[in-house]
């Protein structure tokens, strides 16, 4: 093989970096064009029936009349329509459709011409966004039952959202109200976070009031002609059981003996704000102290706070229970008090 003299290998050295620097460095990535236009969905899966927005965004940012569409078939249709601003951004809006599933939007745009320039029209890619039946509501949390002063009452929180965090306002709650050894009986209920039952109205619901009566409620399922736009019930919340009390009892009972009859008074009980609810009180006979008390010995039922028995008993003594009571309910404890009538002939 021939040799080389140096110069010339000097020579071949230097072409071969001058032709490195025309070339220059080599890369297989290719840089990928911007799109003519881009679409953003403000969500990507919604409620059926609630709003959407997308946004378009235009790489020649020219002025130029924008038009949404869906679809969930084979078929494309339009949505709404806006002009894009300066910056080529168009804001549209519109409705999820009230069929589950994937839902298809894009945008296009028609060619158009300015100030001498035509511009190509523009289609952007799809966004699908997912068609989502309505979200169960937060479930309420009881926050008072009870049973003072003959008329029970319930109270829970307002539910204001719905599991997602989204906003929402009930239409019913479904209020549950059991007692043992029955099964439980469900009431739809259009009013505000709280139900008031008389004796009378548990009675009716339930057969008895007297019982443990347990309660819990929930938020009630919404209805819709549209299946998909149908909201299911909230979970219930936890159960709170009460049992009915009693009113407190009569004071300062007294009896005062006089000829052929016993005058028997009393007042209010000392506690006002039970006593406000009092339906009245009633006055029992008995010839004996601990007597059973009821239909047969009562010998008062009313509002008044005095009354007078006549009696010609005049060696007997008279035991009088005086109650208070309520529309239903147990009675108060008894005040007991006695009197003997006197003769008007005298002592025997």
């Amino acid at each position: 093989m021939p040799s080389r003299s140096p110069a010339f290998v000097t020579t071949a050295l230097a072409s071969a970096s001058v032709l490195l620097v025309l070339l220059g460095p080599q890369s297989s990535a290719v840089a990928k064009p911007r799109p003519a236009a881009t679409l953003t969905a403000s969500v990507t899966s919604g409620t059926a029936g609630t709003p959407v927005s997308l946004t378009v965004r235009l790489k020649d940012k020219i002025r130029r009349v924008v038009v949404l569409e869906a679809r969930k078939g084979a078929r494309w249709v339009r949505q709404a329509k806006a002009t894009s601003n300066r910056r080529g951004i168009a804001s549209l809006s519109t409705k999820l459709p009230t069929a589950l599933g994937d839902v298809q939007f894009r945008a296009r745009a028609a060619k158009v011409t300015v100030k001498g320039t035509t511009y190509a029209a523009v289609k952007t890619a799809v966004r699908t966004v997912t068609v989502q039946a309505p979200a169960a509501p937060q479930s309420p949390a009881m926050s008072a039952w009870s049973a003072e002063s003959g008329v029970f009452v319930a109270e829970w929180t307002p539910v204001a959202a719905d599991v997602s965090g989204q906003a929402f306002t009930p239409v019913s709650y479904d209020v549950e109200l059991s007692v043992p050894g029955q099964a439980p009986r469900v009431l739809a209920w259009y009013g505000a976070a709280r139900r008031d039952f008389s004796p009378a109205q548990l009675t009716a619901i339930l057969g008895t009031y007297r019982s443990p009566v347990t309660i819990r409620v929930r938020v009630g399922a919404t209805t819709a002609a549209t299946p998909a736009l149908a909201r299911p019930a909230s979970e219930w919340s936890a159960p709170l059981t009460t049992v009915i009390g009693s009113p407190a009892s009569p004071t300062n009972v007294q009896a005062q003996s006089r000829v052929d009859a016993v005058d028997i008074s009393w007042s209010a009980p000392a506690d006002a704000s039970r006593a406000k609810y009092l339906t009245g009180y009633r006055v029992y006979l008995s010839s004996a102290p601990n007597a059973p008390l009821g239909e047969m010995n009562k010998v008062y039922e009313g509002t008044g706070t005095s009354f007078t028995y006549g009696s010609g008993s005049y060696d007997l003594v008279h035991y009088f229970t005086v109650v208070a009571y309520w529309s239903a309910g147990p009675e108060s404890d008894p005040v007991v008090v006695t009197g003997t009538p006197i003769s008007p002939y005298g002592p025997s």
